[in-house]
């Protein structure tokens, strides 16, 4: 019985440190993907993903992960949500289509178009994730990116150049965003951190770039999230799924991901994005030496 106890408080705090982990990379712009791929190289991480695997695979409980961080950015963005739905209503009913709620619309949908692609490369981003050589060439373009985006707004202000907001957003700027995001499922490129950086690079403001990148983040993390619960669920047979550990994973990436929007949308306003690309370039340089 000890023992039982034991192995039971064990994986409950993998399951915790797990869900934290894809909480606060999912949103803070230093990859959840690179972070996950690391993590597999560590042999503790083995130990206790085999006792996980005793309930669903990893692929299933990554999404059942993905399902709190989901709920986090509705929850987190509820008003904006909310608001944009509304005046998209009320846009529809006075049939005036140029107005905020359906332009802002467009332009999550423009931003969302390129990403329909990833299927078609989805061989070669797991073939990446199997070296940490790349994955560690990914952290440095990251870190690199983040730096540079910063850099580049500050100057921008300091000329006193306009920052947009969503409403004097172009088309064609939020696909190149879109386009960005696209990168991001490889392991090391943070989806928050080259999807802001488009936004700050196109000329919109540190905290409109923010909350677009998770406005758009909603209709892929949600499509993501379904295609993988599709081959980890319906394609796969599950005989001893436990509610509680998926429970317990949803709640801890959840209150992870809520802390680390706030952390973000904070930022934002600061335009503050280096000490990540600081982070990500470190860790990459120090993977990439001791590989």
């Amino acid at each position: 019985m000890p023992f039982c106890r034991k192995y039971i408080v064990e994986v409950i705090l993998f399951i915790i440190f797990l869900g934290f982990l894809q909480g606060l990379t999912e949103f803070l712009p230093i990859s959840s993907s690179g972070h996950l791929a690391l993590m597999e190289n560590i042999p503790f991480f083995h130990e206790f993903s085999h006792k996980i695997q005793t309930s669903f695979s990893l692929l299933a409980f990554n999404v059942i992960l993905h399902i709190g961080t989901i709920v986090a950015v509705i929850y987190f963005w509820r008003k904006d949500i909310l608001s944009l739905i509304k005046k998209s209503f009320q846009n529809l009913k006075e049939k005036n289509y140029k107005g905020e709620g359906i332009r802002i619309l467009i332009l999550i949908f423009l931003a969302t178009l390129p990403v329909l692609s990833v299927p078609f490369y989805k061989d070669f981003v797991s073939a990446t994730s199997e070296s940490l050589i790349l994955v560690s060439v990914f952290f440095i373009i990251n870190g690199l990116f983040l730096i540079i985006s910063d850099i580049f707004v500050i100057r921008k202000k300091k000329h006193h150049e306009h920052l947009k907001n969503l409403s004097e957003y172009q088309n064609k700027n939020a696909f190149i965003v879109g386009i960005f995001q696209c990168f991001a499922v490889l392991p090391g490129i943070s989806r928050s951190g080259s999807t802001i950086s488009a936004g700050l690079f196109t000329g919109l403001s540190g905290e409109e770039s923010v909350r677009f990148s998770f406005l758009i983040s909603i209709p892929v993390l949600t499509g993501a999230a379904l295609l993988e619960g599709k081959e980890a669920f319906i394609d796969t047979q599950i005989t001893n799924f436990r509610y509680d550990w998926a429970a317990i994973g949803i709640i801890s990436s959840f209150l992870a991901g809520i802390l680390s929007l706030k952390l973000l949308v904070w930022l934002g306003r600061k335009l503050i994005f280096y000490p990540f690309g600081i982070y990500t370039l470190i860790l990459g340089i120090i993977v990439l030496l001791t590989t």
